[in-house]
């Protein structure tokens, strides 16, 4: 959407908004030839203070790979780059994992 409106903006000759639009780039991004930020920049931060939570943004990532247009698998613990095999079967898969049970306790204001 964000390409469709840089466009849109270029065709009607809004160059000031474009030239502002550019000056949002973060020189890391920048340097990637990325020339407008049309959106700002987020971390949607959420504490993970409960189990249904917990499972809940789990499942999420799982079926992530499995969605979408990409599509990446049809069946979540196929994925290799997912710890969805781990929780599924128990078998590590290329990164190593920590079940969610032993470190969900941690007080890290402690």
């Amino acid at each position: 959407m964000a390409y469709e409106m840089v466009k849109r903006l270029e065709k009607s000759g809004e160059y000031q908004l474009l030239v502002a639009l550019n000056k949002y780039v973060e020189y890391r991004r920048s340097i990637k030839n990325k020339k407008h930020d049309v959106w700002e920049l987020s971390f949607d931060w959420k504490e993970c203070s409960n189990d249904k939570f917990i499972t809940q943004k789990l499942n999420y990532i799982h079926m992530n790979p499995c969605k979408g247009k990409w599509k990446l698998c049809s069946v979540m613990e196929d994925y290799l780059h997912s710890s969805a095999k781990f929780y599924e079967t128990g078998i590590q898969g290329v990164y190593e994992i920590d079940h969610i049970d032993l470190i969900k306790d941690i007080n890290l204001d402690d």
